[in-house]
């Protein structure tokens, strides 16, 4: 159990609430990473998002057979250190811990976007690796790499030239979240641990902040409540500016995010749209899903056995810092792209 410190408590309370609660309006839209803007004279900051322009270059995982990524479900490692390095030692909150972060990564899958899940020290062909260590984000942050490739394929098979996403490293705040295991609640902090690892998976898919330039956020339209019909043959049908996003989708990072919210792990339509738009999925036939729930083809998602070692008491591994080295090579890469929460 998370061990009580009040004074502790407080300054988690106040790192957690950020600036201020959030309001109660809500709308919906989302936003990609690395947006296009065009001239405007009548926009603030004289600039307005060209959204086709956007969705087609926003950098996304390849889904091109033989290319790795999608065609054969993203391998994604999470790291069986990062308990002990949160000062966790209680063998059976530790299992909850692995539990909650590989929950952070399936809430993502769907039809189009699956995940190969392991618990250990990680391998070379990890795409996406979850680790912890110091963190330029209050709760962390996501190095990306993407690399431009002429024959990029999006889920609904369309080919379009741009960045497809390589790998991704994920960076849990080891000071942040060791606070939170010291001074909160068992229940509460395996919440916010399965929410951070949501937001920060969102990034390695290719979804930004919707907070940070409300201007530059997508929707079909401004209806708070509903959810983005999209269009498999054409995803970006419909889709146009939306200025008032959700500030409490999962993709809103710490600095915006009000505190009731920061233990609600569920994704939101907001971010499930995005997720849709960048790998659309086709709608199933009737036939079809008689015959998935016959078969108890549900689960999209694999969790290989845990074949993480026990807690040790010894210091965990040198952690990449946050120039963007990635743990796959120590070959020159490219810098790496940084998204924080």
């Amino acid at each position: 159990m998370a061990r009580g410190r009040p004074a502790a408590s407080i300054g988690m309370m106040a790192l957690l609430a950020a600036a201020s609660w959030a309001p109660a309006e809500r709308a919906s839209a989302f936003a990609v990473l690395e947006p296009i803007t065009a001239p405007c004279a009548t926009c603030p900051g004289g600039v307005a998002l060209d959204v086709e322009s956007t969705l087609l270059a926003a950098p996304r995982w390849d889904a091109k057979p033989g290319a790795g990524g999608l065609a054969d479900g993203l391998r994604v490692n999470i790291d069986h250190t990062i308990p002990l390095a949160f000062g966790v030692t209680d063998l059976v909150l530790i299992e909850k811990m692995y539990a909650a972060m590989a929950a952070g990564v399936r809430a993502w899958a769907s039809p189009a976007v699956a995940f190969d899940i392991t618990i250990g020290p990680g391998a070379g062909g990890d795409e996406i690796s979850i680790w912890t260590g110091s963190s330029v984000g209050r709760g962390g942050h996501t190095e990306w790499h993407a690399a431009f490739s002429s024959d990029r394929t999006f889920t609904n098979g369309d080919v379009v030239p741009g960045q497809a996403i390589t790998d991704a490293l994920i960076v849990l705040n080891q000071e942040s979240m060791t606070l939170l295991f010291r001074t909160l609640g068992e229940s509460y902090c395996l919440a916010v641990l399965q929410r951070l690892v949501e937001h920060e998976i969102g990034h390695a898919l290719g979804l930004g902040h919707p907070t940070d330039f409300p201007e530059f956020n997508i929707d079909q339209d401004d209806d708070p409540t509903n959810a983005l019909v999209v269009d498999f043959d054409d995803p970006f049908a419909g889709l146009r500016v939306s200025e008032l996003p959700d500030v409490t989708a999962v993709m809103v990072p710490w600095a915006h995010l009000s505190l009731q919210e920061a233990f609600k792990p569920a994704l939101h339509l907001d971010d499930l749209g995005g997720r849709d738009v960048l790998y659309p999925v086709p709608e199933p036939a009737p036939l079809a899903l008689l015959v998935a729930a016959a078969l108890g083809a549900a689960a999209l998602v694999a969790l290989r056995p845990a074949s993480h070692a026990p807690a040790s008491t010894s210091a965990p591994p040198a952690r990449p810092s946050a120039s963007g080295a990635s743990p796959k090579s120590s070959a020159p890469r490219p810098a790496a792209n940084t998204t924080c929460v």
